[in-house]
């Protein structure tokens, strides 16, 4: 029964965010908000000592016990120097990402400005509505539809480069922050294996979002987006720390066997939740200092993800020594 619980605490905290995050940005005023984000937390730690009341009644109290006791310890654990390595390799990776993809689009803008001018599209769509219709016109569009379709193929290529790039950039920076977590030493080989897990999780992760893209409601669309996210960033946390730790693909069995063992993330959860409401307060501060708020926001969310990751791999280091 109480494992049942357990995973609903897992599913309904990504739907409270939204709650949280539907407060910050309505229209209500500042001073309201915070009394909505009180009450929410109010909410939240309600529903959380629910959960633990039904545990007891389960005659799990050894287990709540340890698991609560584990919970702080990692939680502290977690606070090290590493964060901040973690949170510089981070801002470096999205930079990087960042640069690449408005370098990408920057690209494509001129390419297109150039192939407008070179397919002349102005001068035969003023042709076609003057009824203009004669040899040379055929000849330009014959011309355009050759440039055009060469134009699609070079498109497609250089999309399919794009998403490698991105993804060896991910691969780079990830692969060294997880092998720094655990304190594993990273190599081509692990590298090259990580590179082939991210291809893999990435074109499943396109695959779901398409699949939001069509199959959910524009009204929804957000909502289920950021629940999807959050998720999986939950998996892919455990994914790669087994990975940098086994550096096999032999992990992936261990790391379902985790995913689905949600009594083990439950206090964690809400331990990262009562982060969250605390650096989004923070967030929210900082966006009151001109200029340098947005930089400082920024800088705080990023520490809040470090140290997710880092107390992730607290928990799961200890439940790898009792394996």
């Amino acid at each position: 029964m109480w494992q049942i619980i357990g995973s609903i605490a897992i599913i309904l905290f990504p739907l409270w965010l939204l709650v949280f995050y539907d407060i910050y940005k309505s229209e209500t005023k500042r001073g309201y908000k915070y009394i909505l984000y009180a009450t929410n937390l109010v909410f939240y730690l309600f529903g959380s000592f629910i959960y633990l009341f039904f545990v007891f009644l389960e005659k799990e109290k050894s287990y709540i016990r340890t698991n609560m006791f584990l919970s702080w310890k990692h939680f502290k654990d977690a606070f090290n120097k590493k964060i901040v390595a973690v949170s510089l390799v981070d801002l470096i990776a999205a930079v990087c990402i960042t640069l690449t993809l408005a370098g990408s689009v920057s690209l494509l803008n001129t390419q297109f400005d150039i192939l407008g001018e070179a397919t002349k599209i102005s001068d035969i769509s003023e042709k076609i509505q003057s009824g203009a219709v004669d040899d040379s016109l055929e000849a330009d569009m014959a011309n355009a539809v050759s440039m055009l379709r060469g134009f699609f193929i070079k498109f497609g290529i250089a999309l399919v480069l794009l998403f490698l790039f991105i993804v060896l950039i991910w691969t780079i920076f990830k692969g060294w922050v997880w092998s720094y977590l655990t304190g594993k030493k990273i190599s081509f080989s692990y590298h090259k294996k990580l590179f082939v897990l991210n291809l893999a999780l990435f074109f499943l992760l396109l695959l779901v979002y398409l699949g939001i893209l069509f199959f959910v409601k524009e009204a929804y669309l957000y909502n289920v987006t950021i629940v999807t996210i959050i998720i999986s960033m939950y998996v892919s946390y455990i994914l790669y720390y087994y990975f940098a730790h086994e550096q096999s693909m032999q992990m992936i069995k261990k790391s379902l066997k985790t995913i689905f063992n949600v009594k083990q993330f439950v206090m964690p959860y809400i331990m990262l939740a009562l982060l969250y409401i605390i650096t989004a307060i923070i967030y929210n501060l900082f966006n009151l200092i001109p200029y340098a708020g947005l930089f400082l926001g920024i800088l705080t969310f990023t520490l809040y993800f470090a140290f997710a990751k880092s107390f992730a791999a607290e928990i799961l280091r200890h439940m790898t020594t009792l394996e």
